[in-house]
């Protein structure tokens, strides 16, 4: 099943462990976008018309209803594959078959897994991997994440850089950022300490991109979001609609501009994008040229922009008293040239104008002119003292 969105969590039974060790983020991309996680065994499957019931042989209290799971083993090859299911309990899920008829109860050795987001692994090396889409609705343009501990930070960091073509592992054309804008590429801070000590993430995603939340010292409120993949445009054909979005800065237990949590001004849309702000585009809209930093309008993290979470009192009330509800805006990505023109959106990405109202994981709904539409806040921080919060569709599609 191609173009759902999940959200993937660290607290997740069997999640993959980020740590400020060498791999470990190679090992959760790998996890989420290729292989899926959680693998254990199925007690027992049996099917009465187009729903089947699935028993778990273990406890998950982790799996919640509108997840997609990845059944395998199944003799009855129809029961194997993806599919989102309905949680009943702890240990018994379903999910509607359709129009097959496979034999019940299933035999066979059946494994079930948090599905993953159907990405591939092309290219590796040691502690490194590149990691591509497969869906022919996006440029399929490559990421690739070194996390070898090469860096000034060591293994607290990882780098990453995109490609529009690669042949091999480090060897590709059309790179973003390039090497004259970013000598390393960006960077994605696993943790405050070099060391084992497990940091809370959250992945949500499609099989077109993805945006990455690491807390890498709690006690400091050093949150930080990060993203790759495509992205609407309002570019007809546009054949380099790719963002990533990283930080610039290497070796600090505080990096600033982090990607999405740039903070560029809503009110003041004419300004020119920092050039370290952490935000590239494979191209301009013109398809021209090469790698462009772009600024995303809102921004997020700064006291006077929406979506800033705390330190001023301004804001939009919480709930809205017309709406009665919640109030959020889409986030533009602008560019670097004159007069700044909207490229496009980030899937599924919002930004909620209320001040400090909502909490990590809150899901929200009812909101004004979004109607079914669920979002779930993800806190962020530009530094240690202000934090933002983002509001992300984890139902999809994304379109």
């Amino acid at each position: 099943m191609a173009n759902f969105v999940q959200i993937y969590k660290s607290t997740d039974a069997n999640a993959p462990v980020l740590t400020g060790q060498v791999s470990k983020l190679v090992d959760l991309l790998d996890a989420v976008l290729v292989n899926g996680y959680t693998t254990a065994s199925v007690a027992s499957i049996t099917r009465s018309g187009s729903t089947v019931t699935v028993t778990l042989s273990a406890a998950n209290s982790t799996l919640v209803t509108g997840d997609y799971v990845k059944l395998s083993g199944a003799v009855e090859t129809d029961y194997n594959g993806v599919w989102q299911i309905t949680v009943v309990s702890s240990t018994v899920f379903t999910f509607n078959i359709g129009v097959l008829t496979p034999t019940s109860p299933a035999t066979g050795t059946i494994l079930y897994r948090k599905a993953p987001l159907n990405w591939t692994k092309p290219y590796t090396d040691t502690n490194a991997a590149v990691f591509r889409s497969q869906n022919t609705g996006s440029p399929r343009h490559y990421l690739q994440v070194i996390d070898n501990g090469a860096t000034a930070g060591g293994a607290k960091e990882s780098q990453v850089m995109a490609f529009e073509t690669m042949s091999a592992y480090n060897t590709g054309t059309g790179p973003f950022p390039t090497v004259a804008q970013q000598a390393n590429g960006l960077c994605w801070f696993k943790s405050s300490t070099a060391d084992a000590t497990a940091r809370a993430w959250t992945i949500i995603g499609d099989d077109k991109g993805f945006y990455l939340q690491i807390n890498s010292n709690p006690a400091a409120t050093a949150t930080n979001l990060y993203g790759f993949g495509w992205f609407p445009s309002y570019k007809a054909g546009d054949a380099y609609n790719t963002f990533i979005a990283g930080s610039p800065t290497f070796n600090s237990a505080n990096p600033q501009y982090t990607g999405l949590n740039y903070l560029s001004a809503f009110t003041a849309p004419n300004s020119a994008p920092s050039a370290t702000g952490g935000i590239y585009l494979a191209r301009s809209f013109s398809q021209t040229g090469g790698s462009i930093s772009v600024p995303i309008l809102p921004g997020f993290g700064n006291q006077s922009t929406p979506g800033y979470g705390s330190g001023v009192s301004s804001g939009v009330a919480y709930p809205d008293l017309v709406a009665s509800g919640v109030i959020v805006a889409p986030v533009f990505i602008s560019e670097s040239i004159t007069g700044t023109p909207i490229r496009g959106r980030l899937p599924g990405f919002y930004s909620p104008f209320h001040h400090a109202a909502f909490s990590n994981y809150d899901d929200l709904s009812g909101i004004s002119g979004l109607a079914g539409l669920t979002l779930t806040v993800l806190t962020l921080s530009a530094s240690y003292n202000t934090v933002g919060q983002a509001a992300i569709d984890r139902i999809g599609p994304w379109a």
